[in-house]
């Protein structure tokens, strides 16, 4: 698979001075620490732009999770739950729900890809799945991923650092059958 990096792994970082006039001065918003000037991203973490983890721990997909996530999220469709249904369907049996795997792996997603941040809090801020192939119910996959790019931004709230992952899931022939780009922010 090839691909590019998004952005060129420079820090983007603005400052924006306080209502004293200099940064990190008093004039943080309430329940906000006051802006010291020093990055949110230490140097050791831009070193692992490009770098990957995984394969991870293998998960064989089973019927009885595929049920009990759908029902979770309120999913009803019969190729989900029905043989039947799902033989008769594009896929030819059970397909996976594509979001299923966000949810599973104990390694080798980006969950597991520990980037040394001076920022505690993480929100997931968006996922782009691009399925190459169903991952059907009996099928076994592993998680490998690629940290792409770090961006540290400004915004009306503080600052805040974007990690963009790339996940791949592959089969055990190693064909990868899913591809997961994930944004994570952290402040």
């Amino acid at each position: 698979m090839s691909g590019t990096p998004m952005g060129n792994g420079t820090p983007d970082v603005s400052r924006t001075p306080s209502a004293s006039g200099a940064p990190g001065g008093s004039g943080a918003p309430a329940g906000q620490p006051a802006d010291t000037g020093q990055s949110l991203v230490p140097p050791e973490a831009w070193e692992l732009i490009g770098r990957q983890i995984g394969p991870g721990k293998p998960l064989t997909i089973y019927a009885n999770d595929v049920e009990r996530f759908c029902k979770t999220i309120g999913e009803d469709n019969p190729i989900f739950f029905d043989d039947q249904a799902a033989r008769e369907s594009l896929y030819g049996g059970r397909p996976m729900p594509l979001t299923f795997a966000l949810t599973r792996f104990e390694s080798g997603d980006e969950r597991s890809f520990h980037v040394p941040l001076h920022a505690t809090r993480r929100v997931r801020g968006e996922d782009e799945l691009i399925v190459l192939r169903p991952i059907k119910v009996g099928d076994t996959i592993r998680a490998r991923t690629r940290l792409v790019d770090i961006q540290e931004k400004t915004g009306r709230s503080g600052r805040m650092v974007f990690l963009r992952f790339e996940t791949e899931y592959l089969l055990d022939n190693d064909e990868v059958a899913m591809i997961v780009r994930t944004t994570i922010v952290r402040r």
